[in-house]
C-alpha cells in the first residue's frame, strides 16, 4: 500500500466531495461505484459492505438508489441465489471514470 501526502490526501478529498455533489451522491455511492469500477468481475453485496465498511443493510440501501439511478445492476449468483452480486452499468462506469478523471 502506498502513502500518499497529506496535500494529495486534501486535494483527492475535496475533488470527492465536489464530483458527490454535482452527481447528487453521497460518499457511499461514490466509494461503492469508485471500487467496483477498478474490479475485473461482479462482487458480492457482503463483500462489497465489507470494503466500504458499512453494515450489510446499509449496503442494501445504498445499491438501491445505485440501482434506482441506473449506475448499478443487481444479480443473483447463478451457483448460490442467496448471494446478490454487484455491478456498474455503462452509465455508473462512465460517472466512476468522470469522478475519477475529472481534475
Amino acid at each position: 500500500m502506498s502513502i500518499i501526502s497529506q496535500s494529495n490526501f486534501f486535494a483527492l478529498t475535496e475533488k470527492i466531495i465536489t464530483q458527490a455533489r454535482e452527481h447528487k451522491l453521497c460518499l457511499n455511492h461514490i466509494l461503492t461505484i469508485v471500487m467496483l469500477r477498478d474490479l475485473t468481475s461482479k462482487v458480492g453485496m457482503k463483500v462489497m459492505a465489507s470494503k466500504i465498511k458499512v453494515t450489510n443493510g446499509a449496503m442494501t440501501g445504498i445499491s438501491n438508489d445505485l440501482v434506482r439511478r441506473g449506475l448499478l445492476v443487481r444479480e443473483h449468483n447463478l451457483s448460490d441465489r442467496r448471494k446478490i452480486m454487484l455491478s456498474l452499468t455503462e452509465r455508473g462506469k462512465q460517472v466512476a471514470d468522470f469522478i475519477m478523471d475529472s481534475p
